[in-house]
Parts: structure tokens; sequence; C-alpha cells
């Protein structure tokens, strides 16, 4: 114990006549903050400043590139006080420079109190902006052709203008929820061959689809009155061309049909469509709709719902991609638009999966 004491009292007087000798100096604790190292326990010891090392170092024994450090280091940069965005508002608004104001804050730091003591001391008036008046700004109104602008109105039937009042009330009262597939479609080009061309991809997509509206039958339904209205045949609505704009004329009963037969009805709807002979029961009571852009080089899109309908699918065109194999395959890629109080994610998903398996496997279709 005595040994122990002993020499723990010649370690500290070893370490006294060490700052001693190097004359280490101490200095107050708000130095010791500005060098940003805040101890409360350290009290005892602490160094002091590179200046005062510099002063009480021997010169002729520094180098000279530490020397040059030393001098770098005592070098002050100056501060650069920053002002609030009252104090900015009162300098634009008044038009006053903040260098002629004598600043009253930290480090030199101008304050809002400064600038209005300025402001009355030299009774400075506050700068008023002109406003535009609104009798001298041109009453906007329907374009004439005397303006020259190289307009022309086009009116529009009544039956497009029936169709944008259904479009814009759908989109604004339906929420549309949009899901997305890729389906491969080499075994539908390899069967479209046989049939020697007489039907298309389409033809079958929209058997396919309607073969998975009878598997699930809640996705044909619609909405009526804040109730679910469930619908008890297969009608197919496709998207045509028309002088009047895109129709949906229908192909009724079409899980009921063969491939053959769906692509006969097509083939006519869309005669009488870009004819104009459609009659208005050819344009009714549709549960489903489907919409082609894939001969247009489209690849992907969505479309609007049309009431009271629950659901529209999108066919893009096909693709070159490679499959998880590794070789090559031609896809389409298919988006089903739902309404969302009738269709959840779940419905929409299951319904995509049970479509996909018939698009790839098209002699499950029963041609």
């Amino acid at each position: 114990m005595y040994k122990t004491c002993v020499i723990s009292a010649f370690k500290m007087a070893s370490i006294r006549s060490c700052f001693r000798q190097r004359n280490v100096q101490c200095f107050p604790q708000r130095d010791w903050l500005n060098f940003g190292i805040n101890n409360q326990k350290i009290t005892r010891f602490r160094a002091a400043p590179v200046s005062t090392l510099s002063q009480n170092m021997p010169k002729q024994n520094m180098p000279k590139q530490n020397m040059h450090n030393l001098a770098t280091v005592n070098s002050t940069t100056p501060h650069v006080a920053l002002i609030g965005p009252s104090v900015r508002r009162l300098l634009d608004s008044y038009g006053l420079d903040r260098h002629s104001i004598k600043p009253s804050g930290h480090k030199g730091q101008l304050l809002k109190g400064d600038v209005l003591k300025y402001i009355d001391e030299h009774a400075k008036a506050e700068i008023k902006f002109t406003h535009i008046l609104q009798d001298k700004i041109p009453a906007s109104g329907p374009m004439t052709q005397e303006s020259n602008i190289g307009y022309v109105d086009v009116g529009l039937s009544s039956a497009r203008q029936a169709i944008a009042r259904q479009m814009m009330e759908s989109k604004n009262t339906t929420p549309h929820t949009y899901n997305t597939i890729d389906c491969r479609v080499d075994n539908l080009f390899a069967i479209c061959k046989k049939f020697d061309h007489s039907v298309s991809i389409y033809d079958f997509v929209i058997k396919a689809a309607a073969l998975a509206l009878c598997l699930l039958p809640h996705v044909n339904t619609s909405w009526s009155d804040g109730s679910l209205v469930q619908l008890s045949g297969i009608n197919i609505g496709i998207a045509v061309n028309s002088p009047n704009g895109v129709i949906t004329p229908v192909i009724n009963n079409a899980d009921q049909l063969d491939v053959s037969s769906i692509s006969q009805t097509v083939m006519e709807l869309k005669e009488q469509a870009k004819n104009g002979l459609l009659r208005p029961e050819q344009l009714q009571n549709a549960s489903f709709t489907i919409t082609n852009l894939g001969n247009l080089g489209v690849k992907s899109f969505t479309a609007i719902i049309t009431p009271p309908q629950s659901a529209t699918l999108t066919v893009g065109d096909s693709q070159v991609l490679v499959n998880d194999n590794y070789k090559l395959s031609n896809v389409i890629n298919v988006t089903l638009c739902c309404d969302g109080r009738v269709i959840d994610e779940q419905l929409a998903s299951e319904w995509l999966t049970v479509f996909k398996g018939f698009i790839e496997n098209p002699l499950q279709m029963g041609l």
C-alpha cells in the first residue's frame, strides 16, 4: 500500500514537471469552448492555444514549414453576419442598404430593431408598389374570325357530346384502379397460322376474357345506386372507330361463341360502325369492354371505364422479349381497368391470372 502511494505521487510529480518544462499554459473555459471542446469534467489541465505555444516555443528550433502552418492557423477570416427574413423584408420594403445601418446584435448581427430605429431617425417611407387596375386589363371573350389567328370552330354531333359527358362523368365519379400483366402469345401465333389467318389474336382475347368472366362472375357486375348488380349474360363490348368517334358495339353471349364466330361478328360490327349502320340495340347492355390498340403499335395504355360497367381490358401490341428460360418470346401487355368500389386488387389479380392461363394455353378455351 505504501509503495503504491509513493509511485502515484512520483508519477504526479513527473507529470507536473513535464507540464512546467513544456511551458503548457491554462486559459479560461470560454476560450476552451471556442476551440470546439466542451467537457465540464476536464478543469485542471487544459492545453494552451496555438498562438500561446508559438510565442513561448523557441523559434530557432522550429522548422520553417511549421512556422508557416502556425501563421496560417493564426490568420482569422472575416465573419459574415446573416440577416433574418423580417430584416430582409424591411430592407426591401424601404429600399435600404444593410451596410448603411449600424448593427447591434451578436458578432455584428443586424437586428430588426436596428432597421426600425434607422427608419425612425431618417424618416424613411415605405415603397408603394403600383398595381395594374382591373379596368386596364382587356376583357377576355370568345374569339372571332376577325382576329385572324388561324382557327376553325368544329361543331360536335349529339353522339360525340353524349360520349364526352359520359366519359367525364365516369372519370370524375368512378375510382379507377389499374392492374397490368404480360402474356406470352407464341402458341396463339401458331394457332392463327392453322386457321389460315382467318382469326386474329384479338378474337382469342375476346374468347379468353369471356371465359374468365364465367369463372369469376363477380367481375361481371355493375355499380348502381350504392349497390352491386350481378349481370347474368356475358356481353363483351369492343371499341371501334366510327364517324362519330369511338363506340362500343356489343357481342352478346360471347362465352357461348367459338373463336370463328367471334371473328365473324367483330368484322361485321366494325364494317357497320364504319358506315354508320349500327342499330341502337347493338350498342347497349355491354357488361365488359375490350379496347385494342395493338394494331396501331401501342405497347401499353389505360382506358376510362364505360358506366355502368365495372371493368375495361386494354390490349397492347406484341413485343419480343426474353422469357424465364432465356429464350425469345412474343408477349402482349394487357391492363385491367377496374372500378375500385366493385373490384379490389385481389380479385383483379385473380381474374388476370385466369385470363393469362387461357391466352398462353389457347387449347383450353375449346376452340
